[in-house]
C-alpha cells in the first residue's frame, strides 16, 4: 500500500518517492517497521525498509514519524540532482 507519493521535475528527470509504514509490526520490541522507495526513469534510485528508532503509540504518530524522515531524504535527492544538473 502506498501512504503517499511525491513528484517532482527538475527538467526532464522526473523522481517519485513512495513509502509505506506498518505500526508495531515487530511485537517483541513493540517498533513499526518503516520503508520507502525513490525512483528516477523508472530506476531505483534510494531505497530503505528498517524499524523505527522511536517508539510510537499509536500509527498515526508513526506515520508522522516516517512522513518527516522520507521528506529530509526527498529534499536531499532534489538538491543533489540540482548540483548534477541532471
Amino acid at each position: 500500500m502506498v501512504y503517499s507519493g511525491v513528484r517532482w521535475s527538475t527538467r526532464d528527470v522526473a523522481i517519485e518517492g513512495f513509502v509505506d509504514s506498518d505500526f508495531a509490526w515487530c511485537l517483541n520490541i513493540i517498533k513499526s517497521l518503516i520503508d520507502y522507495v525513490f525512483n528516477a526513469y523508472c530506476i531505483t534510485i534510494n531505497w530503505k525498509a528498517n524499524l523505527h528508532k522511536v517508539v510510537t503509540l499509536s500509527t498515526a504518530a508513526a506515520k508522522y514519524v516516517v512522513m518527516k524522515k522520507v521528506v529530509k531524504e526527498a529534499l536531499w535527492l532534489k538538491g543533489l540532482a540540482k548540483e548534477l544538473k541532471v
